[in-house]
This record gives C-alpha cells, sequence and structure tokens, in this order.
C-alpha cells in the first residue's frame, strides 16, 4: 500500500495547523508505558520477526499525531538494538479531518524539545522556521487516515493498538462498544495500549489481560467464538442489542471503498435482494469465480462448497435481520482446500431497500490429506445436488 505523501515544508502549513503541545497530546507522554513497552512488548514483537513481516500497529483517535510518532520512534530505536530488519507501519485514524491533516503534515512547537531530548531530537526532527518537523525516515512509517472508531469497520490482524486518547472521552456504553471493535482488530497474539489509568471496564477479564501492572498495557486472550467478536465489532450488537438500526451505516458503499479497510478487514461483497454483487471488498476469487458482465449473481459465481452455506446464512441473516455466521465450511479453490467462515450482516441500502454484506473470514486450520479426499467428493456431490435449488426465491 503506497504511504501517504510525506510531511511538507513548514513554510506551506497554515499556522492553526502548527499544534501546542498539552497534556494530552505529547510527545512519549507516558514514560512508563515505554518503558514497559521495551521491556515486556517489543520482544515479543520482533522475536522471530522476518524481514519481509511488517509490525502493524494502530492509533485509533490518533489526534495531532504524537502518540503515533512516538511509537514510530521507539519502535526504530528497539529495531536497531535488536539487530532486526523487520519494517514497521504505523496506521493513524481520527474522526477529525483537521486533526489528520495537521499529523500529515508533522510539524510541531519547539516546546516539544522538553519531552523529546536532544538526542532524539537531533535523529527525529528537523528544524523548520523555529519548529520541529518530523523526520522522512519516521514520517514515511506512518499512515494517516480519516476513521470513526464507532461507525466505521474496524481494521484486523494488527500487532499493537495504542487507544491512549479515545476511552477517556467516551462513556461507559461507548467503551463496551469499542472493547470488541479493539480486540478483533488485534492478532491473537497482539497487544492493546490504554491510559495508565484505564482498564477495559468489565470485559477484563473477558477480552483483555494486565501484562505491566499499572502501565495500560494488555494482552489480547482468545474468545470462545472469534466470529462473535467480529459481529459485535461490526454491528454493535453485544452492546446496543438487537438488528442494526437504518442509519447505523448510512454511507457504507463509501466505507469499504477505504483502501484501508479493504486491506485489513476480511475480504466480503456486498449483495441485493436478488444476490446480485454490488460491490466487492478485497480478494474474492478464492471463494468466488470471477465473471464479466453488468449483471454479476452470487451464486454463480460460488466455487465448490459455498452455494448451500451461503444461500443459507443470507436467507438466514435477512429473516431476523440481524447478523449471522455459520461454523467453518471447506471450499475447493485453485490452490487446494480451504476452511472458512461465513458471516452474513444486513445493511441499509438505497430507498429503504436492505443489502447483505457477506464476509468470507478463514480460519487458521489447515485441511489434512485424508480430509481433502473425503471432502473433495461430498461436495462435488452437493454441489450438483443444491445448485438448481440454490436460485428459488
Amino acid at each position: 500500500m503506497p504511504h501517504e505523501k510525506a510531511a511538507v515544508n513548514a513554510a506551506t502549513v497554515a499556522p492553526e495547523a502548527i499544534v501546542a503541545v498539552g497534556d494530552v497530546c505529547a510527545f512519549f507522554r507516558e514514560p512508563v508505558t515505554f518503558q514497559a513497552l521495551e521491556a515486556k512488548v517489543f520482544p515479543a514483537l520482533f522475536r522471530g520477526r522476518a524481514s519481509e513481516d511488517p509490525i502493524r500497529l494502530w492509533v485509533p483517535g490518533c489526534g495531532t499525531g504524537e502518540e503515533a510518532y512516538s511509537l514510530a520512534i521507539a519502535l526504530t530505536e528497539y529495531a536497531r538494538h535488536a539487530g532486526s530488519t523487520a519494517p514497521a507501519i504505523v496506521y493513524a485514524t481520527d474522526i477529525n479531518s483537521a486533526a489528520v491533516e495537521t499529523s500529515r503534515a508533522g510539524i510541531y512547537p519547539a516546546a516539544i524539545a522538553a519531552s523529546l531530548g536532544p538526542q532524539r531530537l537531533r535523529e527525529f526532527f528537523v528544524a523548520a522556521d523555529g519548529n520541529y518537523r518530523i523526520a522522512k525516515s519516521i514520517r514515511d512509517l506512518c499512515i494517516f487516515a480519516r476513521q470513526n472508531l464507532l461507525g466505521d469497520p474496524p481494521f484486523s490482524r494488527m500487532d499493537l493498538i495504542s487507544c491512549q486518547n479515545v476511552l477517556p472521552n467516551l462513556g461507559a456504553a461507548a467503551h463496551e462498544r469499542v472493547l470488541p471493535v479493539l480486540h478483533y482488530a488485534l492478532k491473537p497474539t497482539g497487544y492493546l495500549i490504554l491510559a495508565p489509568t484505564e482498564t477495559p471496564g468489565y470485559r477484563r477479564g473477558e477480552l483483555f489481560e494486565e501484562v505491566a501492572a499499572g502501565r495500560g498495557i494488555f494482552k489480547r486472550k482468545p474468545v470462545l467464538n472469534r466470529r462473535a467478536s467480529l459481529m459485535e465489532a461490526l454491528t454493535g450488537s453485544g452492546v446496543l442489542g438487537g438488528p442494526p438500526k437504518r442509519d447505523a451505516m448510512p454511507q457504507l458503499p463509501r466505507v469499504l471503498d477505504h483502501p484501508l479497510f479493504s486491506r485489513y478487514v476480511p475480504p466480503g461483497v456486498l449483495v441485493d435482494r436478488d444476490y446480485e454483487v454490488r460491490q466487492y471488498v478485497g480478494e474474492t476469487s478464492l471463494y468466488l469465480v470471477p465473471q464479466s458482465g453488468a449483471v454479476q449473481n452470487l451464486f454463480t459465481m460460488a466455487r465448490v462448497g459455498l452455494l448451500a452455506p451461503m444461500r443459507s446464512v443470507l436467507r438466514r441473516a435477512r429473516k431476523e435481520n440481524t447478523a449471522v455466521t455459520l461454523e467453518p465450511v471447506t471450499v475447493k479453490a485453485e490452490t487446494g482446500l480451504v476452511e472458512i467462515a461465513l458471516t452474513a450482516i444486513p445493511v441499509p441500502g438505497d430507498h429503504g431497500r436492505t443489502l447483505c454484506w457477506l464476509l468470507f473470514e478463514p480460519t487458521d486450520r489447515s485441511v489434512s490429506s485424508a480430509e481433502t479426499q473425503d471432502t473433495d467428493t461430498r461436495v462435488r456431490r452437493t454441489h450438483a445436488s443444491v445448485g438448481i435449488l440454490c436460485f428459488g426465491r
């Protein structure tokens, strides 16, 4: 994915874009948290990491960028100390467009020297018109984008999420809605950073375990049904209850177009009531055979093993008007048999028409050679017997 445009010259930035240092937005704001990261988290993230496998961080509610840049600097310093060539990518998002633009510019007042020290200031910043601009080597590690943590679909497969600025500004109900989002977005071995005064609420024992007491660092815990965590993250059903409201995602197709979303959310399709594909998200060729033409029916594109389960999950989601996930199914793809979980989520469309978002989420389980032979015969037989029935209304 291409990085955002590099930091611009200080002379081209409006005065209001040069931020003041406050208690909330500051470089290395919680020194004890960074000490714990270097002692407990970074070693785990870098251990055995291949040079082509980047460490992925997400900073939701990034404000004016200090937190994201601080993490990029800390990772750079640790990688050098550990002799690692593994790259890092810091995804920083905020609902405030002006804050995102300020973060991209990366220009800060001279007062930041007090929290950085002379060595970091020399290595990671450039003096510019009485201010300091973040060095290109650090700027290029960070990608900034606008995102609503409570409304837009979440990322996934992150190694570390730092959410120090968001939770203190939210109510208790919103806390419990955000937590499943953060849990889903992390890898099974991922870590979460909160403000040291924050804890993950009543879900502390269910979703996260504390790594460093009083340091605001938690490790993701497994859940019995990861797909349930996904549905909570996408619909808020774990907190709000009931089906998604009509205005819950009024501009979903626009959100699906976001490049960060399409890369870090499971692939899927948006289909209408006639099962025609309205939009693709991510790489779906493993599950659907691409077709040309204006009309693309979901069922005519389904690979072997997917016809019946796709119809079942879509029908249930529409009937119950809520997100539905099936138990993992085996699919015959070009590369062999793979196991995936199907999730269907009804969403409001134009003119009161309900669309359905169908997600294909691969499981971590590999299919054995014995299962391959048995499933290959079974899915061919199933495909032949239900193929015609799957197009009934």
